[in-house]
């Protein structure tokens, strides 16, 4: 049995899984020192990752990219173009796919499109 138990892991009951903010499927494994048998075996835990906001969008999709500067996974964020005479006005909608374990992960473009005029 764990003392300390490492981050991103809970336990329920006698099962191990994921811990709030974390995903995977939590695995346990007791390794035991094949050399000598005294020492006792060890708990090993595996299986769970960080989920991460997404990062800012791309600069190549000309938004105002500070109004969607972490967007939080599963969730969407409008930004608009960015304001000057040579790029269309509008708003795009990106998404930051569910459970995203990527920090560097960019959010997806749903709708819209920022044109070069």
């Amino acid at each position: 049995d764990l003392t300390d138990v490492p981050e991103g892991y809970a336990r329920e009951g006698s099962d191990w899984r994921c811990a709030t903010n974390y995903t995977g499927t939590a695995v346990a494994r007791c390794v035991v020192n094949e050399k000598n048998c005294l020492i006792p075996g060890k708990l090993v835990l595996s299986g769970c990752l960080l989920v991460f906001p997404c990062a800012p969008p791309d600069l190549s999709l000309l938004l105002e990219r500070s109004q969607c500067l972490s967007v939080p996974d599963g969730l969407d964020c409008n930004a608009s173009c960015v304001k000057t005479d040579c790029v269309s006005a509008g708003t795009v909608r990106l998404r930051c796919p569910p459970l995203n374990t990527d920090p560097l992960k960019r959010p997806d473009r749903i709708s819209g499109l920022c044109d070069v005029l």
